[in-house]
Order: C-alpha cells, then sequence, then structure tokens
C-alpha cells in the first residue's frame, strides 16, 4: 500500500486461500505467524476491486470497517514486533511453540512484552506461561495488559505464571511490568536468530561470532547460521584457522578455490601451515561438504593431542578409516569426541555447522588450538 513508505519483503494476503475476505483478527493472525516464521518483514496488500465477497460484489480493504483495525496493527503494532523478530534488537526473554499456541518475549526498557497466538481455529485455550527466561531469570511478580488485540484489566500475579484465555485464532501482545527488581543483565540479542532453539551450542557459537571466527552461511552473517546444515569444507577450514590465528601474506592456495572467495586468505594461510592438505591433485573440493572424521583429522594436524584412546566401545567403531584412525583416537581421548546417544561415533556423516562449531570452541577455549 503506497501510504506506507517502510518495504514489505514477506507479503500476507488480506484475503485467504479459500477466497474469503477475513476479519481484521484473521489477517493479524497470519502476520503475527510470519513473524514467528520467520520472514524478514511482514505487511499485507489488497488490490482494489481485486476480488468479490460472497455476494458477488467488488471489495475495497479501505473501504471496509476492517480498515482501521489493520492501519493501526500496520503503523504502530507490526514496526514493535519487527523490531524484535526482524532487527533482532531486543533480547529474548522466551518463547515456546506447541499445538495449541506459540508465544515469543522479549526485553525492552525493563519491561517485557509478550507476543502469543492461538493455534485454534475452533476453540479457546487457556495458556499459562512462565515468566522465567531462557537464561532462568524469574520474574514471580508482574502487572501484564493487553497492549495489542484485545480488552483486558491489568492482570497482576505473584507466582511468576501468566495465566490467560485466548480465543480462536487471537493474537494478543502483552506488556508486562515486573513488580520487583530483575537482573536482565543475562539476556542478549544474539547475532544468529535461527539459535534460538539451540541451547546447547548457542552461547558458545555466539561467542565464536563475537571473536570473528565464525560467520553466517556463504560469508553473510543475514542469513543466519543455519546450524542444522552440513558445513563444507572450506568453511569448517575456514573457521579453523581463524581459531588458530594462522595468517599468510603469501597466496598459495587450491587450484579450485577462487582467490576472490570470502575464505581464500584462510585456505591459503592453512595450506601454508599444512593444516589444510586438500583431497589431492591440488584440489580441496571447497564446497563439498566435510565428514566428521575428516574434521578430526584436520584438527589433529595441529594439535598435541595424541592417540590411544580405546575405539572399541563406540558401536560403529569399523567404519573409521585407516587414515583417520589416530586422529579420532586423539580427540576421544581428550574428552572432545564422545558420540552420540546411540553410542556411534557416525565417522562418515556429515558434521553440521553447529556440531562444528561447537568442537571448535571446546578446543579453542582450552587452548589446544
Amino acid at each position: 500500500l503506497n501510504e506506507f513508505d517502510k518495504p514489505t519483503y514477506s507479503l500476507v494476503s488480506a484475503f485467504d486461500w479459500r477466497g474469503a475476505f477475513p476479519t481484521a483478527d484473521d489477517t493479524r493472525h497470519n502476520i503475527y505467524q510470519s513473524f514467528f516464521a520467520g520472514a524478514k518483514g511482514v505487511g499485507y496488500y489488497a488490490f482494489d476491486h481485486a476480488t468479490k465477497d460472497a455476494a458477488g460484489n467488488n471489495i475495497d480493504l479501505m473501504d471496509t470497517d476492517r480498515w482501521p483495525t489493520l492501519k493501526k496493527a500496520q503503523l504502530e503494532e507490526y514496526p514493535m514486533l519487527a523490531e524484535h523478530f526482524v532487527e533482532k534488537k531486543t533480547p529474548m526473554f522466551n518463547e515456546d511453540k506447541n499445538k495449541d499456541v506459540w508465544y515469543r518475549s522479549w526485553v525492552k526498557d525493563g519491561k517485557i512484552w509478550l507476543a502469543a497466538l492461538s493455534q485454534s481455529d475452533e476453540k479457546d485455550v487457556d495458556v499459562h506461561i512462565p515468566m522465567t527466561s531462557i537464561t532462568g531469570v524469574t520474574v514471580n511478580k508482574f502487572a501484564a495488559r493487553v497492549a495489542y488485540g484485545g480488552n483486558v484489566a491489568s492482570i497482576v500475579r505473584d507466582n511468576g505464571v501468566l495465566d490467560y484465555r485466548l480465543a480462536a485464532r487471537q493474537c494478543v501482545v502483552f506488556e508486562i511490568t515486573p513488580q520487583e527488581k530483575v537482573d536482565f543483565s543475562s539476556l542478549y540479542a544474539p547475532k544468529f536468530a535461527d539459535l534460538y532453539e539451540h541451547g546447547w551450542a548457542r552461547k558458545e557459537i555466539e561467542a565464536l561470532a563475537k571473536e570473528n571466527i565464525v560467520i553466517g552461511r556463504a560469508g553473510a552473517d543475514e542469513f543466519g547460521f543455519l546450524p542444522d546444515d552440513a558445513i563444507t569444507r572450506a568453511d569448517f577450514a575456514m573457521y579453523l584457522v581463524r581459531a588458530m590465528k594462522l595468517v599468510s601474506n603469501i597466496q598459495v592456495s587450491f587450484d579450485d578455490v577462487n582467490k576472490d572467495s570470502y575464505y581464500a586468505a584462510e585456505l591459503a594461510a592453512g595450506k601454508l601451515a599444512g593444516v589444510l592438505q586438500g583431497v589431492g591433485d591440488g584440489k580441496f573440493n571447497p564446497e563439498g561438504f566435510i565428514t566428521r572424521q575428516d574434521m578430526m583429522v584436520m584438527i589433529a594436524r595441529h594439535t598435541s593431542l595424541k592417540p590411544g584412546a580405546d575405539l572399541s566401545g563406540f558401536a560403529d567403531a569399523g567404519m573409521v578409516s585407516d587414515y583417520a584412525r589416530d586422529a579420532v583416537s586423539a580427540l576421544v581421548g581428550g574428552g572432545y569426541i564422545k558420540g552420540d546417544t546411540l553410542g556411534n561415533l557416525n565417522p562418515q556423516g556429515n558434521a553440521t555447522r553447529a556440531e562444528a562449531a561447537l568442537l571448535i570452541y571446546r578446543l579453542w577455549q582450552d587452548g589446544v588450538i
């Protein structure tokens, strides 16, 4: 819509898939879902007389009684949500997604703001949201009001739980004011928003990012870290070389590494130091994925860790290649590789970006690399 000068990158139609004209609340629900799904920006659009209602009449969104609600949301509500979900300017407090309700809360100016949306299409949903952060901060005494999406008197609680009944498809934003002194310093706005659900590696990856050891996928942080993606040989080598603080002014690299690629300098330094040896014929296969055992081989070349650990306790020890056995044994012996819950090393499997970063972090923290 031309009167809004902020661009929208992911648009949610004002009309649902059935061709029906939804209520303002339905439209808000769709837009909230886009925020939760990770859209870089959200909005809605309508075409003048682009569709017809059930009676066959032409519809113009701005001529309906829904327009004032939607306009207010666009000007006041969505920019506030975008500040957290899109611009990542405010630290997350907590979140959850289940079959009944999705919610996400964040801290700004000493208050907690919480967006919640019902996932039920037919019935009311009773929600009980604990006011405990992802870092363990608990707010027991608080007053909450519905800032957007409903009308309700202030809710005062002293048990650390926000109770509320959401109507079907309702979405609301609560402004929550602590009634006691709360230290929010343990919270932070992460560099990579896609690490929220990876608590087992989030802080470690963020620490490496702060030191410019790891960066986002394809060399661009705005793409996110993509922790569950398989890591390329180039990215792992770059992270390892940066953690080792290897540098070189001599551009001696591999035949298949473009000198203008974002990882070219690190691969050149790694090759010169003997950490990176390539795949043969002067090539490195930079965009190929790296297996877990090859990841360990790269690391072992530049550490004082010694082989000697017995691998027979792992169910798939026989899958470790001969050339990688000493490296795997050294890292297992050092306590850096423990296997999965099924007792497997998975040496031939591709390492994920989160797994690789976590291993580098542990070695880096201990001064092994």
